[in-house]
């Protein structure tokens, strides 16, 4: 899937209909690109992840709107770096645990993704690193939320490492 992402996001840059009111709405290629609102990481690639983030998520409340995404991709200043490790870390739970994705939102998912992404691109200490209590102002939820959110997060990717470890560790006994 994200194969796929990269070859065509060379291809066609997508546009959007900004009227708050509705729903964002995908455009044709040969209209405009994406608002000049947020320059932070590619416009083609904000719409893939609100796309992916919103088919990845099982819980079909607070849906995620590309309106959400690209003010979380201002205000965090995301670069596509953040975004296409947010959807690989997403990927990796949806196959080692599934049910975690039966828990959460989709908005949620792309909040914790994104900051998870974050600190693993980012040194702490570092200029550009955000705290939890920037990221609970940017993804508008409490502290208590989104660290519980990460915590479960972390979990589960902890979950999918260990049982890699396990798999590998029973094929190097049949060695």
């Amino acid at each position: 899937m994200i194969q796929t992402l990269l070859s065509s996001l060379s291809i066609v840059s997508w546009s959007y209909n900004t009227n708050e009111n509705e729903d964002s709405q995908i455009g044709h290629p040969s209209e405009s690109p994406f608002s000049e609102k947020c320059k932070s990481g590619s416009a083609s690639l904000r719409w893939y992840a609100c796309n992916h983030f919103g088919e990845t998520s099982r819980l079909s409340n607070r849906m995620i709107k590309l309106g959400y995404v690209d003010s979380v991709a201002k205000e965090a200043k995301l670069s596509d770096a953040h975004l296409i490790a947010a959807m690989v870390y997403s990927e990796r739970i949806e196959h080692a645990d599934p049910t975690f994705l039966q828990s959460i939102s989709s908005s949620d998912l792309f909040l914790i993704a994104i900051l998870v992404a974050s600190k693993f691109l980012y040194d702490e200490g570092e200029e550009d690193a955000l705290l939890n209590s920037e990221w609970a102002k940017i993804g508008h939820r409490r502290q208590s939320t989104v660290n519980l959110l990460e915590r479960e997060f972390l979990r589960a990717l902890v979950s999918m490492a260990i049982q890699s470890c396990v798999c590998v560790c029973s094929v190097l006994k049949c060695v």
